[in-house]
């Protein structure tokens, strides 16, 4: 979508396209950690078994060069010999191959963490379309692997080279030494060289690291387009939930309407809150909450209950209260109870004298209906 359209991958990564990267295997890599990991664990590896690596290599090739007239001139003898020389050579590599072996993993799992994934398996047939090869043989992340190998080449080159000429006469002295003294000297060289020459290689994986994780977070990068069409998928169209919300306001509107002729008493803010009261005799024998709104829904109320002679009283405080902690066909709280009693015992002495005639009421002040201090909105 962002090539066709040629939008700029300019916004962060979202978690689920992370996850969707991750399961195809796409994860921070950087080969020279795993190489500068890989050649540390096993300098180290030298360094505590080399000691006793070298003297027995020492003594398996004196062993095997030392040779009688007749042994040399028996072919079936030579086989044996280079046999038993790679048996043992073997064994005595194996500890540490075993030790590099789990470095490489190690090391190969410390950027990106442990990741399997079968996607990556797959074969992709654009990895066979040329136009796609070349732009890949002249981008920035070639230019970047070419500088890498040069730089691979010339630092551990150059340490090579150092270390060759400082041992220079010590390999020259080996000639004048016994066979097992100078094989435990050359090793000891050997691991002297090995060690420098994976530490030198630590300056290039200090700038692969974050290099890689730079290129890995490039990579994932979404164009505005793209993180509007992924919210949508997660948390469903705008439009539909919108439309979906409007008929949930619509169907409680109507329910409202059609309980306001029961209701008993209309408490308002006065104009930008309305609730309906339903005294419950039946039930519970607390007020019922039967319909309540805002502004034009407020006014909705106010016009039902003017038409079905229901009684209309302004009460800011209470009206707020009801409002915001009574829910639709819920009993208003405890702390309520008083200040709607007067509201209601007012509401029913009102009725009382329309119908029978006699003293009409005094309707009760909002200032002599209490309202607890949790409940004032």
């Amino acid at each position: 979508m962002a090539e066709d359209s040629g939008e700029d991958k300019s916004e962060e990564a979202t978690g689920k396209k992370k996850e969707d990267a991750r399961r195809k295997g796409q994860i921070p890599k950087s080969k020279e950690l795993t190489t500068v990991v890989s050649m540390l664990a096993a300098s180290a590896g030298l360094y505590y078994l080399g000691g006793q690596l070298g003297q027995d290599i020492g003594v398996m090739v004196t062993d095997h060069l030392t040779i009688t007239r007749e042994e040399i001139y028996d072919p079936q003898n030579s086989i044996k010999v280079v046999g038993e020389a790679l048996k043992e050579m073997v064994v005595l590599i194996t500890p540490i191959s075993i030790v590099m072996l789990i470095a490489a993993f190690l090391g190969n799992i410390m950027l990106g963490g442990f990741n399997f994934s079968t996607e990556s398996l797959k074969p992709k047939l654009s990895k066979l379309n040329p136009i796609s090869g070349l732009k890949r043989m002249f981008s920035l992340n070639s230019t970047i692997e070419l500088l890498k190998s040069l730089v691979k080449f010339v630092i551990p080159g150059s340490m090579l080279v150092y270390l060759l000429w400082k041992f220079a006469g010590d390999f020259m002295a080996m000639a004048d030494v016994p066979l097992e003294a100078a094989i435990q000297q050359t090793w000891e060289i050997i691991l002297t060289t090995f060690i420098l020459m994976s530490i030198s290689l630590i300056i290039l994986a200090l700038f692969d690291v974050p290099y890689q994780l730079w290129k890995h977070n490039k990579q994932l990068k979404m164009t505005k387009t793209e993180v509007k069409e992924e919210r949508k998928s997660q948390d469903g169209n705008p439009e539909i939930k919108a439309k979906i919300k409007q008929k949930q306001f619509e169907m409680a509107f109507q329910r409202m309407m059609q309980q306001m002729p029961d209701a008993d008493v209309v408490i308002t803010n006065p104009t930008h809150f309305a609730v309906a009261l339903k005294y419950d005799t039946e039930g519970s024998g607390a007020p019922i909450l039967i319909a309540k709104g805002g502004d034009h829904v407020a006014a909705e109320i106010r016009k039902v209950a003017e038409a079905h002679q229901i009684t209309i009283m302004m009460a800011p405080l209470l009206a707020r209260a009801i409002f915001h902690s009574t829910e639709l066909d819920q009993p208003i709280p405890e702390g309520l109870y008083v200040a709607v009693a007067k509201v209601l015992a007012y509401v029913f002495q009102l009725r009382t004298s329309k119908e029978f005639g006699g003293e009409i009421p005094n309707k009760p002040r909002p200032a002599d209906l209490p309202i607890p201090e949790e409940l004032v909105r």
